[in-house]
């Protein structure tokens, strides 16, 4: 059965968001911590783990210029959600995933039923990350990432 599809601007646990929801779905992205999906409920219950130490913690690499010994400072953060692992994971820096595309702050682009969000280049793996997520009138969920 189809069903409306509404998409707004938000906040969920102290970050801004887009909130996409249709019948019993509610999809939530932020786009400041590595353009994940931070919160996904269906018929009322929530199924994204997110730790909440970090929640509304935010992180700016523009002006970093040692990846590596922030990496150390910060450490392996495991904000929740939902997220793009990038392999091969030996590859990492200090072994912590890439800081720009894990808890870097991404673009958001809303189109109807469909958020686009965008990387920054990162200067550890050279890579964009490109993560569309779409929700249908059926209460479908697309998700499409490309490098």
């Amino acid at each position: 059965m189809k069903q409306k599809v509404k998409l707004e601007e938000t906040e969920i646990y102290g970050w801004h968001a887009y909130r996409m929801s249709c019948g019993e779905v509610s999809l939530v992205v932020a786009p400041q911590i590595g353009g994940r999906v931070i919160s996904l409920v269906y018929k009322g219950h929530e199924l994204l783990f997110t730790q909440e130490e970090y929640r509304g913690q935010t992180c700016d690499f523009s002006a970093v210029e040692d990846l590596r010994t922030e990496k150390r400072e910060l450490g392996h953060r495991l904000w929740g959600g939902d997220k793009t692992w990038i392999a091969p994971q030996s590859e990492w820096w200090e072994g912590i995933p890439p800081l720009e595309l894990d808890a870097g702050k991404y673009t958001a682009r809303v189109d109807g039923n469909t958020i686009t969000m965008e990387s920054p280049l990162c200067r550890e793996t050279g890579l964009k990350v490109i993560r569309r997520m779409e929700l249908k009138e059926t209460g479908e969920i697309l998700l499409d990432q490309a490098l």
